[in-house]
């Protein structure tokens, strides 16, 4: 490796060490901010993974990608919101993360991954960040925001809202403008998703 990789190696050290001293000498070393690992992941979703804060608000600081989509599993604010880590999904959007950006091989967003895991207040969040809850993914890919290797079928947020979500976090989709009527490439509505998850009669109503 030559010296830049060294201290690439060393940032990657001292964001797992948790070590803001390391990490500072490492980027005045010639680490790069944005350096990959193998698995393609930067110094920011390593911060952010370990739910270290401080770590992740320093390497922003120091011009961290907050938009980098480079790892499939998702972006820092996908992942934020997947996790429910809602002081890392404020810091993001504030650091301007893209509400609205989709992976490219899924079109999955952050609302869609927020949906998914039941993230009401990340939900809300990201609505108040300018997150579009009509927002459609693709169609017969394989996702990582589903266990065992899912495909997606052009589902809306709304979709994951009614099968996973609290009537909070319907509502909230509906009132920023989410479509019930959507349909997925199975021609299957959100109220069609709440029915195949057996979600209770309150969540049901709403997307009727």
């Amino acid at each position: 490796m030559g010296p830049n990789a060294d201290w690439d190696a060393a940032l990657f050290v001292a964001v797992q060490e948790g070590n803001l001293a390391k990490a500072g000498d490492a980027l005045a070393s010639g680490a790069d901010v944005n350096a990959r690992s193998p698995h393609g992941v930067t110094p920011l979703l390593e911060a952010s993974g370990q739910g270290n804060f401080e770590m992740a608000r320093f390497l922003i600081g120091r011009g961290a990608d907050v938009n980098y989509a480079g790892m499939q599993e998702g972006t820092p604010l996908m992942l934020a919101a997947f996790m429910g880590q809602l002081d890392f999904l404020r810091l993001f959007l504030a650091a301007g993360a893209d509400a609205n950006l989709a992976l490219r091989r899924g079109g999955e967003t952050a609302l869609h991954m927020a949906a998914v895991a039941g993230r009401t207040a990340a939900v809300k969040e990201l609505l108040d960040g300018g997150a579009v809850p009509n927002v459609s993914v693709r169609s017969g890919v394989a996702t990582d925001m589903l266990d065992g290797g899912a495909k997606v079928w052009g589902e809306t947020p709304l979709h994951y809202a009614a099968a996973y979500g609290d009537e909070e976090m319907v509502q909230a989709m509906l009132a920023a403008g989410a479509d019930k009527q959507a349909a997925n490439a199975h021609g299957e509505t959100p109220l069609e998703y709440a029915g195949r998850h057996k979600r209770p009669r309150a969540v049901r109503d709403l997307v009727k």
